[in-house]
């Protein structure tokens, strides 16, 4: 078994953050958390809304949580300060990302964890799960937490929104990132079929 690592397209890099008119028309608040995925099961986000909702009221000034991505089959993910956006074309999705205060991946099980190289091109802070390979793909950058634990997600999502956001904390995420590309995971491809 050979592991290939995935990379992240330059585009991500270049994201800037959605207008404040865009998040008007899309009714969405100017300062979010966002989760990135299909609504699945995996994904947890029963217990990211309810670790959300339990920051939301020790500290009321925690951002809303914006829900970007297409339909899946959970259910319930209604709530105050949790908005959803349905599925989003990749520009609107790449500024969206740029435009959040943190990026919040959960999940029980990933493959690889894209939205949060993805996130962490743009610079931002990210909230995984503590799976491996979520903490492999965010490295130094992941604020991990038990995704079978409301407490646990509460407290990573809390120290992800009082992470350190200046400039050079944005290119030291950026530069972890850079270090994915899609023309070594071709590379490493290939030297698997080579041999």
């Amino acid at each position: 078994v050979t592991a290939t690592r995935l990379g992240v397209d330059r585009a991500w890099f270049l994201a800037e953050p959605v207008t404040p008119t865009w998040l008007n028309n899309q009714h969405l608040p100017h300062d979010y958390i966002i989760f990135v995925g299909s609504l699945d099961p995996r994904k947890n986000l029963p217990r990211l809304i309810a670790a959300h909702a339990a920051l939301q009221a020790e500290d009321p000034d925690t951002p809303d949580l914006v829900l970007a991505g297409p339909a899946g089959r959970e259910t319930g993910l209604e709530g105050p300060g949790v908005h959803r956006t349905g599925f989003l074309a990749d520009e609107a999705l790449r500024s969206l990302v740029a435009g959040a205060r943190a990026l919040a991946l959960p999940s029980l099980d990933e493959g690889f964890g894209l939205p949060v190289l993805e996130a962490l091109a743009c610079g931002r802070p990210v909230l995984t799960a503590d799976l491996p390979v979520l903490t492999e793909v965010a490295g130094p950058h992941a604020n991990p937490g038990d995704p079978h634990d409301v407490d646990s997600l509460a407290a990573a999502l809390a120290k992800t929104l009082a992470e350190p956001d200046g400039p050079e904390q944005r290119q030291a995420r950026q530069a972890w990132a850079e270090n994915f590309t899609w023309e070594a995971c071709a590379h490493a491809t290939l030297a698997v079929y080579a041999k």
